[in-house]
């Protein structure tokens, strides 16, 4: 075998162990996404019960109608990413837009309550995940 086909050899496994260990990390990001949309639907879901028995304040219709889309596309989300189905990230930018819009909801709202600043703090994580996923 000559140099040069050595060295192309050399390079081919190298992009190739490249390419693989970028599958890999896709491959962790997606998993990853899906359990934060599981774990953002979840906290949405309850933050929703707590809200429910509170004050004028928490029941505010365009805050329960954000909890309950957030968890809904969050839900979804998880779904279409364990199945690869191709679209996905057309659903993960919606869900990174509604998470946002719930986090800035539950703040407002919660002005300081712990049970709304954890519904905030996950809608930020997922909306930030799923952003990751629309720009691989």
């Amino acid at each position: 075998m000559t140099q040069t086909q050595s060295e192309k050899q050399s390079s081919e496994v190298r992009q190739k162990a490249r390419s693989d260990s970028d599958a890999q990390a896709q491959a962790s990001s997606l998993e990853m996404c899906i359990i934060i949309c599981n774990e953002c639907a979840k906290v949405c879901s309850s933050t929703l019960n707590y809200c429910l028995r509170m004050d004028e304040q928490h029941v505010e219709p365009n805050h329960i109608k954000t909890l309950i889309a957030c968890a809904e596309i969050c839900s979804l989300n998880a779904i279409w990413m364990s199945r690869d189905f191709e679209l996905h990230t057309k659903l993960c930018q919606a869900c990174a837009d509604i998470c946002d819009f719930c986090a800035i909801s539950c703040e407002k709202v919660g002005d300081g309550d712990r049970i709304m600043n954890e519904c905030a703090d996950i809608c930020q994580r997922c909306a930030q995940s799923c952003a990751k996923m629309v720009a691989h």
